[in-house]
């Protein structure tokens, strides 16, 4: 809602009382909306959009309405494409391409569909349409659900528990390791309430680079000792000017409220003012949005250009400089660059904000450990070493 209204646009909903549950996965569901709805928010200058729900007999119906440009016809053909862009007006990007592919991947998996239509000056029209699956006289789940959890050779969930303090470097498990659920835990205490909720197959331990090694078999009780633990810490790749390291720090997408007040606790602890950097409005309005609930009285300055942020590093004082790398003129490496080697803001800490597709650029693993309480059988061992050869060797 947010969103909308700092863009001067109305957000309308209508949903009128459902008298029959859909059986969901709530956070999936809850990724396409956010996606049709910053979709929405991203191409629309004037009016802004709706969300109206219907229930028919066998499915319910919720729709998102913009008053936008519209979808051109041969982009309206390759919409759900992956890496598809439209074009929009004045120029601006149309995000990854990737989020209506998954959102209808999401829908489908549901038994359902996500469909759109589109005239051009008026706007879209996406139709997120999801079964009504409960059976009428008892109100539960459908006998498919049931035979579900039931069917033969159903495996057991796999579960690996993240213990990672600095609540970054656990998306990378999580978006890399198939066939695993994986879970998060910043502290100790947290860990173990996740352990107690639900079986554990394994733990990964991310050491802070700056603390002693951790001993994890001693961490936890010692009917937990027995798991799997992976110790690993990560390094990331610093930029350099001339052979030396410019201590530019860099930070992950997705950003999160903690991860970024991680960050500015470690650079610019007494935030009074900061430079926002990125071309595209919806992470701007987003980062100054973080920033300013962690610091309410900081003064956010926002750019969409490298060149435009040398120009204010020249004639304002801030803090810190948060900054987009793929920018649509100059990188944000090569502004990083120019700030260090410009004497008058080479002591402003500068963080690079980076997405997953550029991680290999900038992370690397600095050691990786793994241990089991009462050590590992020398064919276990054998096994794990070769299949860690056959990666590293290709």
């Amino acid at each position: 809602e947010s969103l909308f209204h700092d863009r001067g646009l109305w957000l309308r909903v209508h949903l009128p009382p459902a008298t029959q549950p859909v059986y969901a996965d709530k956070t999936r569901i809850r990724q396409i909306f956010i996606n049709l709805l910053s979709n929405a928010a991203r191409v629309t200058d004037r009016g802004g959009a709706t969300v109206r729900l219907e229930e028919h007999e066998h499915v319910v119906r919720i729709q998102v309405e913009d008053t936008g440009p519209g979808i051109p016809p041969d982009d309206l053909r390759r919409v759900f494409e992956e890496f598809q862009q439209s074009r929009l007006p004045g120029g601006r990007r149309g995000g990854t391409g990737l989020g209506l592919t998954v959102s209808r991947h999401f829908a489908e998996l549901h038994g359902g569909t996500l469909a759109v239509v589109s005239t051009l000056g008026q706007g879209s029209i996406f139709t997120l349409e999801l079964p009504l699956q409960a059976d009428e006289k008892t109100g539960q789940p459908g006998e498919w659900l049931g035979r579900a959890d039931r069917a033969p050779g159903r495996k057991r969930e796999r579960v690996i528990l993240v213990l990672d303090p600095s609540r970054q470097f656990y998306r990378l498990f999580q978006r890399y390791i198939d066939g695993y659920r994986v879970l998060h835990a910043s502290t100790l205490a947290s860990a173990r309430l996740q352990m107690k909720r639900r079986p554990v197959q394994a733990i990964i331990v991310v050491e802070a680079g700056d603390e002693p090694p951790l001993a994890p078999a001693r961490l936890f009780q010692p009917d937990e000792s027995s798991l799997p633990f992976i110790t690993c810490s990560f390094t990331q790749a610093r930029l350099r000017v001339d052979g030396h390291d410019t201590g530019v720090r860099t930070l992950l997408k997705p950003v999160t409220r903690e991860s970024l007040a991680l960050m500015l606790r470690s650079v610019a602890p007494g935030l009074t003012s900061c430079l926002i950097v990125d071309d595209e409005e919806e992470m701007r309005l987003l980062l100054e949005r973080m920033v300013r609930s962690l610091y309410p009285s900081c003064r956010t300055l926002l750019v969409t250009s490298g060149e435009e942020a040398i120009e204010v590093m020249h004639r304002e004082q801030v803090d810190v400089v948060l900054l987009d790398v793929r920018l649509g003129g100059i990188s944000g490496r090569e502004v990083a660059v120019a700030l260090r080697k410009d004497a008058a803001t080479a002591a402003v800490p500068v963080v690079l904000v980076t997405g997953f597709e550029q991680e290999e650029e900038v992370i690397r693993a600095a050691h990786v450990a793994l241990s089991r309480s009462g050590g590992l059988p020398v064919g276990e061992l054998m096994r794990c070493l070769s299949a860690g050869l056959e990666v590293l060797l290709g």
